[in-house]
Parts: C-alpha cells; structure tokens; sequence
C-alpha cells in the first residue's frame, strides 16, 4: 500500500478497519482515511502529508516521526496516541482529541488547534503551538499558564526599577 504522491488515483481508505495494521514507513500521501478505524496501528515514519484523517478513530496509534503536514485530522480520536516527534505544520486539527497523546517534540506550528482537547496530553510545550490556531482550545495547565511569559514581565518591571533608581 503506497500512493507515492503521484498524480492520478489516491489511496481510499475511507471507513475501513485498518486497526492494528503496520503501515510503517509507508507513503501514503493525500490519502483518504475520512472516518477510518487505526486503532493500535503503527504509522511510524509514515508520510501522510495533505491525507484526510478526518473523523479517524485512532486510539493507541503509534504515529511517532509521521509526516503529517496540512493533514486534516480533524475530529479525529487521538486518545493515547504517541506521536512523539511527529510533523504537524500547517495541519487541519478542529476538534480532534489528544487525551493521553505523547506530544513529546510534536510539531504544530501554524496548526488549526480550533475546539481541540489537550488539556490531559503529556509532553507538550508552549514553543510546540507556536503560530497555531488555538481558539476555544482545551490546553493543560502547563501550558496554558505560559509561566515563562509571567517571568519575562516580572524581570521587566525589576529592571525598569532598577534603572529608575539608578
């Protein structure tokens, strides 16, 4: 199962039980997996640019080091799925679920985050959203603090005293 990207027929996956399928290491780039059942399937390595994942149950995926940019993933189920140093650029991510996701090193930089639940993902970091859509975005407490923001304004009013008594 390949589609290499190749102009003429994709990949149509949709609606159907791939759950527990290796599709390692795979180019399956803009196919379509609208609706599609992975649970448990290893995706590592896998090049799914521009795929439709959208509405895919992927619960305990293994994605880690997918290439997933301008994907659209949204309403996906990502309960518990690593996706540990996946690439995300640029991908469609409207009300998916991230419960129990390893987001180690994840990419979503200029994502659309719209509705999405991360409030319970383990691993993510703030530098990982930046320029991310993150409207009504369910972020965990980490994160959402932005605690390293709060630090630059407390340093900045410090040292505007210390020059105004200097």
């Amino acid at each position: 199962l390949e589609s290499q990207g190749k102009e003429g027929k994709q990949a149509n996956l949709s609606g159907k039980d791939l759950s527990g399928k290796d599709l390692a290491e795979r180019d399956l780039r803009d196919s379509f997996f609208e609706g599609a059942l992975l649970m448990k399937a290893n995706l590592s390595w896998a090049e799914l640019d521009r795929a439709n994942l959208s509405g895919a149950n992927l619960k305990e995926a293994d994605l880690s080091h997918a290439r997933l940019q301008g994907a659209n993933l949204g309403q996906a189920d990502l309960e518990k799925v690593n996706l540990t140093s996946a690439n995300l650029r640029n991908a469609k991510l409207q009300g998916a679920n991230f419960q129990d996701t390893n987001l180690f090193r994840t990419d979503f930089r200029d994502a659309d985050l719209q509705d999405a639940r991360l409030v319970q993902s383990q691993n993510l970091l703030s530098w990982q959203l930046a320029g991310a859509n993150l409207t009504a975005t369910e972020l965990p407490g980490t994160v959402s603090r932005f605690e390293a923001l709060t630090q630059a304004g407390e340093i900045t009013k410090t040292s505007a005293t210390l020059l105004w008594t200097l």
